[in-house]
């Protein structure tokens, strides 16, 4: 860990003017991860072969911040072979968040392995991966970090989402500040 925060503050640095910028940053970020996750072209997703779900929630979720019912769009599929539903986006008012199903365990089992969030100028605020497909607890954990104006990292969390309800049930580790919460849920079909 103690590696990544080192080579983000000294890349382009001598030892003199390293110890003078960790002075001069103290807002900057030091993250226990290499960033970004994922790269990730919206041109990715598809245009065919998915339907559009329009979702109401009257429960609060536990992390959500904004006002009830809930109400968003889900673009789903189903996932080839095994006949499961994945989603491929979730589109809030403010902004949507992208799924990414890289890797075909994850996909087979309709389990999102990662997700980058735009806001509506497609704009990266945060991204997201599964670091502990069962973490215990019915849970899986994640690890986001959230991206400023300028394209830099300015919160980094791990969360606990809950199989049974798809709500983030837990943030441990934080650091920096948060804007708004983009992954209070994931999508998690369990059909």
């Amino acid at each position: 860990m103690l590696i990544f925060s080192w080579l983000m503050v000294s890349t382009c640095m001598s030892n003199e003017d390293t110890s003078k910028a960790g002075k001069q940053n103290a807002t900057q970020l030091v993250l226990p991860v290499a960033t970004p996750f994922w790269t990730y072209d919206l041109s990715e997703e598809p245009q065919s072969g998915f339907f559009l779900y329009q979702t109401t929630i009257h429960q609060k979720p536990p992390f959500f911040n904004g006002s009830i019912p809930l109400v968003f769009t889900e673009r789903r599929g189903v996932s080839g072979s095994s006949g499961r539903f994945i989603s491929y986006s979730f589109r809030f008012e403010a902004f949507r968040n992208h799924f990414i199903y890289k890797n075909p365990n994850y996909r087979f089992s309709g389990l999102a392995e990662g997700a980058i969030t735009y806001t509506g100028t497609n704009l990266k605020r945060a991204e997201a991966r599964v670091t502990k497909p069962n973490s215990g607890n019915d849970s899986l954990e994640i690890e986001e970090i959230h991206y400023g104006d300028d394209q830099k990292p300015v919160f980094y969390c791990k969360s606990e989402i809950s199989y049974r309800t798809g709500f983030k049930v837990r943030e441990y580790e934080a650091k920096g500040t948060k804007s708004a919460d983009y992954f209070f849920m994931w999508p998690v079909h369990t059909n």
